[in-house]
């Protein structure tokens, strides 16, 4: 099922299912599902789900949903949940959550990541903050690995952070700006 421009109401196909343009209401794809635009409402999709706006509501997903310019709202996917933009609500992976801004819940099997990442970030293997980015809440993962501030509570078996105003709980937490003596510790490091 296709639409050169955009629509609204009930959008369901076999396959597949999209919009040229912006789409909102009710669409379920057997296989995916796409929108030119932003996609707005309830979405099901077998693989993927995807758009070149923002896409907000609640979406779930076999393998993967992805905007262009953000996502706001519940998004569940066995496979990653990504964007361009800002991930805000509650994103649940199987893989990974990645976006250069997360607010809200993110959870991912593997790992959850991005720029600045605000709330509770949950994964399997790691919570990861790129370089000068922020993590603003609380972070638990195998590895916590902010490569710039880190503001709140990390939990996990390795912490590393650049400056800390918060808390690490592990067997090895690490923060880069603390004062000779606090460097390295077990169980537990502070910031300045």
């Amino acid at each position: 099922v296709a639409a050169g421009g955009g629509g609204s109401g009930l959008l369901v196909g076999g396959i597949g299912a999209g919009v040229g343009g912006d789409f909102e209401g009710v669409a379920i794809g057997g296989v995916g599902l796409g929108s030119g635009g932003d996609l707005r409402g309830v979405s099901v999709a077998g693989i993927g789900t995807g758009a070149g706006g923002r896409i907000s509501g609640v979406h779930v997903a076999g393998a993967g949903i992805a905007s262009g310019g953000g996502l706001t709202g519940i998004f569940a996917s066995a496979g990653g949940v990504g964007s361009g933009g800002t991930v805000k609500w509650v994103a649940l992976a199987g893989l990974g959550v990645g976006a250069p801004r997360i607010e809200g819940v993110a959870v991912g099997g593997l790992g959850v990541g991005g720029r600045d990442l605000n709330g509770l970030m949950l994964a399997g293997a790691t919570v990861r903050v790129v370089e000068d980015g922020m993590l603003r809440g609380v972070g638990v993962s195998a590895v916590n690995y902010i490569q710039g501030t880190q503001r709140g509570l990390t939990v996990g078996i390795v912490n590393y952070t650049r400056r800390l105003s918060g808390v690490q709980l592990g067997l090895i937490n690490i923060v880069r700006e603390n004062p000779a003596g606090r460097v390295v510790l077990p169980v537990v490091n502070w910031g300045k």
